[in-house]
């Protein structure tokens, strides 16, 4: 009877090839499949360099590196929190502010240093004007304006915009002030005065600066179809009627007319009588 042949044992992995799968698996913080895990060396510690932002993590709370950087050149950091590394907020307030004085100051512009004088802009007179920075961050004028201001009239260039002079007094005896607005020099006067001043306000030839003057309205023609006379365009003229050629400037003339007494108002008339200082 012949002997059976013996199997031959199958041979174990070799010790050295387990190792150095092991260390590579541990070493790459490869937790399975797909996976991106980054795990610290030393549990507590952080990983060398900076974390990957959204990676996954194993040390709860843990605060590293996060490679981004706030306006002072700090690294942000990153969070260990609910296994995923999470950027931390940026808290700084070190963002670069503007410059004290960026180009022309306007009055009651922001600023960020208390104490500190921009330039604003030229008076009546050529004086150079500045604004400074108040304690709360906005930019105030030092005081009242240097010169009267006489030969100023409605309309005329300035630069130093919120700025105002005194330009004289009218008929009843009420100081003139002229106010710089972006359009140019804005004459008025406080309350009312009969007789009113001269209508200068055909200086103004747009309805925004018309209206902001402040003693001047804009008015559009009446109704096509009205019997009686009509402006022939809308223009800028004085808040009260006209009484006679004397109130009137520059070869115009007190004139009956007619306007839209509703624009920009909500009624129904379309027409109405006014003197106007008219060409």
């Amino acid at each position: 009877m012949k002997t059976p042949p013996s199997r031959r044992p199958k041979r174990a992995l070799a010790p050295p090839f387990v190792t150095t799968v092991s260390a590579l698996v541990l070493g790459l913080g490869l937790g399975g499949c797909g996976s991106n895990i980054e795990t610290p060396s030393t549990p507590g510690t952080c990983p060398a360099g900076a974390v990957s932002l959204g990676a996954s993590c194993s040390d709860e709370g843990l605060g590293c590196a996060s490679g981004t950087f706030d306006c002072a050149g700090f690294d942000i950091g990153a969070t260990c929190q609910g296994g995923v590394w999470h950027e931390n907020d940026d808290i700084s307030t070190c963002n670069p502010p503007p410059p004290s004085c960026d180009g022309p100051s306007a009055l009651g512009d922001s600023c960020w240093e208390p104490g500190v004088t921009c330039p604003w802009g030229t008076d009546a007179c050529g004086n150079e004007l500045f604004l400074t920075c108040a304690d709360d961050g906005v930019l105030v004028s030092d005081g009242l304006p240097a010169c009267a201001c006489p030969e100023v009239m409605q309309g005329d260039a300035c630069s130093a915009v919120g700025a105002w002079c005194t330009v004289g007094q009218d008929d009843c005896g009420q100081d003139i002030t002229a106010s710089c607005t972006t359009g140019g020099y804005a004459l008025s006067t406080v309350g009312s005065c009969n007789p009113p001043p001269p209508d200068d306000c055909f200086h103004w030839v747009d309805e925004a600066s018309c209206n902001a003057a402040g003693y001047c309205n804009w008015y559009v023609p009446g109704c096509a179809d009205e019997p009686g006379p009509n402006l022939a365009a809308p223009g800028c003229f004085t808040a009260w009627p006209c009484a006679s050629d004397a109130d009137c400037l520059e070869g115009r003339t007190c004139q009956d007319t007619g306007f839209n007494p509703c624009y920009n108002d909500v009624c129904e008339a379309c027409w109405s009588a006014i003197t106007l200082c008219l060409p």
